[in-house]
């Protein structure tokens, strides 16, 4: 909120004008933090399970990223051949 605040007036907030910008963003927050949470978006989680990756495509990522995906879709492969 603290980046949303500065980019509305121009520089960082004293804490008065945060938190009178902060009310006016928890009124909506409930709306606005839905949206963040796309694994819980159908739209989105059917589109991501369609999505491949050979595994030339982890060869960029830290170690520990590529082992965590690289997991992911050890699990998603071991749950598609048990369906």
């Amino acid at each position: 909120e603290l980046a949303a605040v500065s980019a509305i007036i121009g520089r960082l907030p004293t804490p008065a004008e945060y938190l009178e910008y902060a009310g006016k963003l928890d009124a909506t927050a409930s709306d606005t933090y839905r949206y963040l949470n796309f694994d819980e978006l159908p739209q989105y989680v059917e589109s991501a399970d369609k999505v491949t990756m050979e595994d030339e495509a982890y060869a960029g990522l830290g170690p520990a990223m590529r082992e965590q995906l690289l997991k992911v879709a050890r699990e998603k492969k071991a749950a598609k051949a048990t369906a």
